[in-house]
């Protein structure tokens, strides 16, 4: 059975991870899940799935020059994890599950095909262009809405690999 490797760079437990879950979950065979200690980790494991712990790091991108560098750095310090994982694992295919790990990725040179799953708008024109070069190096994209999907390819680029799936609401969890 294929060996899919999950990253996230994020620990939350928020949308996005919820998703990260369910698609670890659906892949047939051994799937694995890469991320920060914290509510994602602890979910992963408590659901079965093979959970790899990675370095936490702030989130924060906007909050001044320096808030930049040390992003810069954490950003460098994710690739070369990321690099790190593929060549130790060698998985058949990496999901790299949102923005800085799929820049993570390209930085870091790591090999075999990839799938980006980009959630969110890009944060500043910048990292606009940083996030589109990785975008432009995945096998797969996916969106969760049409306008995540434009923000990402404004001038169609990615035509038959950007995929918009939209995620699905659990009514009865509101119950």
């Amino acid at each position: 059975m294929p060996r899919v490797l999950f990253i996230s760079y994020s620990a939350a437990a928020g949308g996005a991870e919820r998703l990260l879950l369910d698609w670890a979950l659906a892949v047939p065979g051994d799937a694995l899940v890469a991320c920060p200690e914290g509510p994602l980790a602890t979910q992963a494991r408590a659901a079965g799935l093979g959970t790899l712990v990675l370095p936490g790091r702030s989130l924060a991108l906007r909050d001044g020059a320096a808030t930049r560098v040390r992003a810069t750095y954490a950003l460098l310090a994710h690739a070369r994890e990321v690099r790190r994982l593929v060549r130790n694992l060698e998985p058949d295919l990496l999901v790299a599950w949102g923005m800085r790990t799929a820049i993570a990725r390209r930085l870091a040179g790591a090999g075999g095909a990839y799938v980006f799953v980009h959630n969110d708008f890009a944060p500043g024109r910048l990292l606009a262009v940083a996030i589109r070069a990785a975008a432009a190096s995945a096998a797969l994209v996916v969106a969760p809405s049409r306008a995540v999907a434009q923000d990402l390819d404004p001038r169609g680029r990615l035509a038959g690999r950007l995929h918009v799936v939209a995620p699905g609401v659990d009514v009865d969890r509101f119950a």
